[in-house]
C-alpha cells in the first residue's frame, strides 16, 4: 500500500511540472483597459538583493535593490496613488496554481496608523506592517508571493486553483511601503509548503544570480526598459513622487496631477512627459500640432541625470495666434511616442469629415459629429461633454483604433 502511495505522488508531481519550470513564467502585472491608451504603466525600483553582506547585487551584478531585498518591486507609475485608487493595474498570476494564502483585509493600503499616513510607521509590532498579500503554490514546489495589495481587492478564493494571467488582485501600498507597487516573490518550498530558498526568476548568462541557474520567465523584460509612458497637460507644475524613495510623495495627499486639458488664449500651460530608464543627455522630442496638423511648437527636453524614472516638464504660454479647436502633443523618446490632445477655446460643435490618417482628436463642449472615413492604421479620439453622432457614411476601416467618450472638455485621464 505503501509502495502504492508514492508511485501516485510522484505521478502528480510529474504531471504538472511543465507548469512551474523555468522559462513559463508571465509578467505578473497588467493594465486595465481603462489604462490602455498609455505606452507603459510601470517600472521596476528593485530587483533581488543577491549581496549576503550588508552590500547590495542585483542579478545582472547591478545596483538595482537595497541590502535583504527578497523580490521585485514593481511601481506604478507616473501618478501612483491615482492610478492605485483607479484599480488601473491589475496583479496576475505568473503561472498555473493553488492559492495556499490569502490575507488582504489589513485596512492599511496608506500605510497608515492612528491616521497618520508615514513610511516610519513602518516595523515593530505596529498593526499596519502586515502587508496584502496573496500566495500561489505551483507545481515543482514552487510558491509566488504578491504583496502590497489594496484592501480587499482579492479577485480569488483560498484553496482557489487559477490559472496563469488570471488577474488576482490590484496593486497597491498595504503594510511597509512606500508608494503603490506590487512585491512579487519566488521560493521554492517542501511538501508542506515551508520555505526552502528564495529564487530570483531573473537570469543572465555571467550574470550574479546565486540562487538558480535559469530565467522564469516566458519573455524575460530587459534590465532596463527605456520607454515613454504618456504626455500630459497641466496648469501648473505636478507634484508626483520621483525615485521611489520616502519623500513628498509618500502620501497621497502629496501627489497633485494639476491636469488641464482646456485652455484659453494666454493662459499658462505645461507640457508634462512621464519615462523611465534615462540616461543624462538623452533628449525627448516635444511637438504640438494644432487643429490643421501644422506644427506650432517643437522642443527638445535633455535629461540632466539618470533615473529609473523622470517626470519632464516644459512651462509656457498659449499664444495668442493659437486657433481654437483640438491640439495634438506628441512626446517621443527611444523610438517610441506618446500623444495627448487638448483643446483652446473649447468649441460649442464640430463635425469631424472626409479622409482621417494618422493620429487625429477632436474635443467638443456639447456636439460633435462624424462622418469620416477613418483609414487602416490611424488612431481617432473624439470626445464631448453633450453628445456623439455618426453620421451616415462614416468609416472606421480595419486595422484602424477608434474612441468616443462622453467628457467635458477638461477631462484629460
Amino acid at each position: 500500500m505503501r509502495e502504492k502511495y508514492l508511485i501516485v505522488l510522484i505521478f502528480c508531481l510529474m504531471g504538472s511540472k511543465a507548469f512551474s519550470q523555468p522559462g513559463a513564467y508571465i509578467w505578473p502585472v497588467q493594465a486595465m483597459p481603462s489604462y490602455e491608451d498609455m505606452n507603459d504603466f510601470y517600472t521596476v525600483n528593485n530587483f533581488v538583493d543577491h549581496d549576503a553582506t550588508t552590500g547590495i547585487l542585483d542579478y545582472a551584478c547591478g545596483m538595482k535593490t537595497y541590502d535583504g531585498h527578497q523580490g521585485i518591486d514593481i511601481d506604478l507609475w507616473p501618478f501612483s496613488w491615482s492610478m492605485m485608487t483607479k484599480n488601473q493595474v491589475a496583479v496576475v498570476a505568473a503561472a498555473d496554481g493553488i492559492v495556499t494564502a490569502l490575507d488582504v483585509g489589513n485596512n492599511n493600503e496608506y500605510n497608515s496608523f492612528s491616521g497618520v499616513c508615514n513610511v516610519n510607521n513602518c516595523g515593530g509590532a505596529l498593526p499596519n506592517n502586515n502587508w496584502n498579500n496573496i500566495i500561489i503554490r505551483h507545481a515543482n514546489g514552487i510558491r509566488t508571493i504578491y504583496g502590497h495589495l489594496r484592501n480587499n481587492s482579492a479577485m480569488v478564493t483560498l484553496g482557489q486553483s487559477v490559472k496563469q494571467g488570471q488577474i488576482i488582485g490590484f496593486a497597491g501600498s498595504s503594510g511597509c511601503s512606500s508608494h503603490p507597487h506590487l512585491h512579487f516573490e519566488v521560493d521554492s518550498v517542501n511538501i508542506n509548503g515551508a520555505f526552502v530558498k528564495l529564487l530570483d526568476p531573473h537570469y543572465v548568462v555571467n550574470g550574479c544570480n546565486n540562487f538558480n541557474n535559469a530565467s522564469f520567465w516566458i519573455n524575460q523584460k530587459p534590465y532596463d526598459e527605456p520607454n515613454v509612458f504618456r504626455v500630459m497637460t497641466h496648469y501648473d507644475v505636478p507634484e508626483l513622487l520621483q525615485d521611489g524613495t520616502p519623500g513628498s510623495g509618500f502620501c497621497p495627499s502629496a501627489e497633485l496631477k494639476k491636469d488641464k486639458a482646456s485652455f484659453n488664449l494666454n493662459d499658462p500651460i505645461v507640457y508634462g512627459i512621464a519615462l523611465k530608464d534615462i540616461s543624462q543627455g538623452n533628449a525627448v522630442s516635444l511637438a504640438v500640432f494644432n487643429p490643421n496638423n501644422a506644427l506650432v511648437f517643437a522642443v527638445p527636453v535633455v535629461c540632466p541625470g539618470n533615473y529609473k524614472k523622470w517626470y519632464a516638464t516644459v512651462s509656457t504660454t498659449i499664444p495668442n495666434s493659437y486657433l481654437s479647436g483640438t491640439y495634438r502633443v506628441e512626446a517621443s523618446y527611444n523610438n517610441k511616442t506618446a500623444i495627448h490632445y487638448f483643446s483652446v477655446g473649447c468649441p460649442t460643435t464640430e463635425t469631424l469629415s472626409g479622409s482621417i490618417s494618422g493620429h487625429k482628436g477632436v474635443i467638443v463642449s456639447t456636439e460633435l459629429y462624424a462622418n469620416a472615413t477613418i483609414q487602416s492604421n490611424s488612431r481617432v479620439r473624439l470626445q464631448s461633454g453633450g453628445f456623439i453622432k455618426m453620421t451616415d457614411g462614416f468609416k472606421a476601416s480595419l486595422g484602424s483604433s477608434f474612441k468616443a467618450k462622453i467628457r467635458d472638455c477638461n477631462y484629460s485621464e
